[in-house]
């Protein structure tokens, strides 16, 4: 999806391939946020490995994820505001609007460590409250079935599916 809601979808699949027990989104007119609880990056290597890398390396084609098909999602953000990684000890900043290089991101490692990871998106143009709706809304009906808690503006939006009474249930699907 190439919207703000397709580029959230791609942060809470990753909140939840990093095992988060909760993600919560906030959008709001100048920044959209996006918190979890998950593992994090806990090492330089990871980030240069998962991070710096679009695709999967050979290192990695063995990976088994449920959602990561292409771990090339995360820069669905970059192109709607100033991107801050904040992860365990580190900072990973990408501005498309600022950088001369290829794709290019600064790195501050060191920090105090915080567990799971929080991306923050400044928007490079401000939002309205009916696109904020939409947003929230979008959000809210595509991670509608996921088995993470997930909120938006600080409403409960998903539903555990396994508590769901279904019509058909497989090993694969409800």
């Amino acid at each position: 999806r190439g919207d703000v809601s397709g580029a959230l979808m791609e942060c809470v699949t990753n909140s939840i391939e990093a095992g988060a027990a909760s993600c919560n989104i906030t959008v709001e007119p100048a920044r959209i946020v996006v918190e979890d609880d998950g593992r994090g990056f806990a090492t330089r290597q990871e980030i240069e490995a998962y991070f710096e890398v679009f695709g999967k390396s050979d290192e990695r084609k063995a990976e088994s994820t449920k959602w990561a098909a292409f771990s090339m999602g995360r820069a669905q953000a970059w192109c709607w505001g100033r991107t801050t990684y904040r992860t365990r000890t580190f900072e990973m900043v990408v501005d498309l609007r600022s950088c001369t290089a290829e794709i290019a991101y600064t790195l501050v490692e060191g920090l105090e460590d915080r567990g799971g990871c929080r991306v923050e998106i400044e928007l490079y143009e401000a939002l309205e409250p009916g696109p904020i709706a939409r947003i929230a809304g979008d959000t809210a009906r595509t991670v509608e079935y996921v088995d993470t808690p997930v909120t938006v503006n600080g409403v409960l939006v998903s539903k555990d599916p396994k508590t769901l009474k279904w019509d058909v249930e497989t090993d694969d699907a409800w």
